[in-house]
């Protein structure tokens, strides 16, 4: 078997470029609003929300503000998966709960 990679480079134009900027603006908005509710569910004693109760989050959020609609609607998929993946890798290490 043999493993073949291609390197390739963009060179996107200004419009490009400020959309990429706003796609990494809302993805981070979006990580951090599901990180609160993740820790405001475990202050209160609630469960954990898994990656698919936060991409039903991820539609409240959008209608709460407009403006997440003009984002890709697979990156902010994927936010939510690499949450799920970041609370699974701490709740595995620290064998729990982690307390805050």
């Amino acid at each position: 078997m043999t493993l073949k990679a291609v390197k390739a480079r963009i060179y996107p134009d200004q419009e490009q470029k400020q959309k990429i900027i706003d796609n990494f603006g809302y993805c981070r908005y979006v990580w951090n609003q599901l990180l609160d509710v993740q820790q405001q569910r475990c202050e209160n004693g609630g469960n954990y929300v898994n990656e698919f109760g936060m991409n039903y989050l991820i539609k409240s959020l959008k209608q709460e503000h407009p403006f997440l609609k003009q984002a890709e609607s697979t990156s902010l998929l994927h936010v939510s998966r690499d949450l799920h993946h970041a609370y699974q890798k701490l709740f595995k290490e620290h064998k729990g709960r982690p307390q805050i």
